[in-house]
């Protein structure tokens, strides 16, 4: 039993992963070595490999077997690591890029399911009435958890002029054929909706820039003399701490706590709001569902821990780590999970999710405001700031 756990331990640390405890910290590393333990493990694995190298009835290549072992590892870890292989990829036709090219879905796999988090309006996908929190079992006729998290993207947005999707939704088992083509997602915008609300899309905050525009249309908002604002962040991707800090910068006082970043290692500087930071008096109401994350949840625990935002949907992904780049070779590079982000009072992000205080689900497939579209999580938030005094 022991030699088991050893084992456990040390393809977990092979990989540069650390394994995640329950309590509210993570704890320091013992500083015993753990090199024999290592060595032991790396015998195991080399002598099973040799061994269907030498004994399998059909051709292998151990490369790729060993690539897929630290993927298993990964996934059994529960952990957002991510190992990026080139022999994944697939190339696209001249012109077609990920982004702009596809069904027009956005997705992200979560402990090996593959969901929809996001559909682009007027995309064939919307025509077709995929929705956001559908599950992509197969993509033609190949299980989605045997594919590489790159490769699912390249099967989804080029490759071939059509595919097949099988979709879970609920109970039930839906099949989709969709053909490709260009596709436009929106980017950060603003409108007013009524006399005094304004609403504020943040779909990612990849960079300064991002964060800069947000600034812009908070400004239109202003101009239309809302009051009120509803920021939405559903399905709201990942982005820099920098860019972060910058969107906050108008909403929460000089030198706010944002985030503390915490590892096995070490306790690392915490992110505060800048000491020239003016912000806003307006009332907010954010908006959340199943898959935001992230940057997304940064912001949205952060507001409601400085009491600056009431949050309405639905309780967010839990993705509250810092993953950076550990090569492993000249093809290959492990993206992994470093250190934990903890909120203003010490809330853990990851797994746990950021909870809403009015708890309403998520009927919007295209995670945003679009008019015409059913949405109930937006709907409960204009009544609330109509009621708000």
């Amino acid at each position: 039993m022991q030699r088991v756990d050893l084992q456990i331990l040390a393809f977990a640390f092979l990989a540069g992963c650390s394994l995640l405890h329950h309590d509210n910290k993570p704890k320091a590393r013992e500083s015993v070595p753990r090199t024999k333990a290592i060595e032991e493990s790396v015998a195991v694995f080399k002598r099973a490999l040799m061994g269907v190298e030498e004994n399998y009835f059909d051709d292998t290549d151990p490369r790729f077997l060993t690539m897929w072992a630290i993927r298993g590892m990964i996934e059994k870890l529960n952990s957002h690591g991510e190992l990026e292989w080139q022999k994944d990829t697939v190339q696209c036709e001249e012109g077609h890029d990920l982004e702009g090219f596809g069904i027009g879905i956005r997705f992200s796999r979560i402990r090996g399911i593959t969901y929809i988090t996001q559909v682009a309006p007027m995309s064939n996908a919307f025509a077709a009435g995929v929705m956001s929190g559908d599950i992509i079992f197969e993509i033609d006729g190949e299980p989605t958890h045997l594919l590489s998290i790159i490769e699912v993207a390249r099967r989804l947005r080029c490759r071939t002029n059509e595919v097949t999707l099988t979709i879970i939704r609920g109970k039930r088992l839906v099949e989709k054929r969709l053909t490709k083509g260009p596709v436009k997602y929106r980017e950060s915008f603003s409108v007013p909706l009524s006399q005094n609300i304004g609403y504020l899309y943040l779909p990612h905050l990849a960079d300064d820039e991002t964060a800069l525009e947000s600034f812009g249309n908070y400004i239109d908002l202003v101009a239309h003399r809302s009051n009120k604002l509803i920021l939405d962040l559903r399905s709201m991707k990942g982005g820099m701490l920098t860019s972060t800090r910058l969107f906050l910068s108008m909403f929460l006082p000089p030198n706010a706590l944002i985030v503390t970043p915490i590892s096995v290692r070490e306790v690392e500087e915490a992110w505060r709001v800048p000491e020239w930071a003016k912000p806003t008096r307006m009332r907010i109401v954010v908006l959340l569902n199943l898959f935001t994350g992230s940057a997304g949840e940064i912001i949205a625990l952060a507001l409601q821990s400085h009491g600056r935002a009431v949050l309405i949907g639905e309780r967010t992904l839990g993705y509250g780590t810092i993953r950076r780049p550990l090569p492993l070779s000249d093809d290959a590079q492990l993206f992994l999970p470093v250190a934990l982000y903890y909120g203003p009072h010490g809330e853990m992000i990851e797994r746990m999710g950021v909870w809403p205080d009015i708890s309403v689900i998520n009927t919007n497939p295209i995670a945003h405001y679009y008019p015409g579209v059913r949405d109930d999580i937006l709907d409960a938030a204009i009544r609330y700031l109509r009621n708000a005094h």
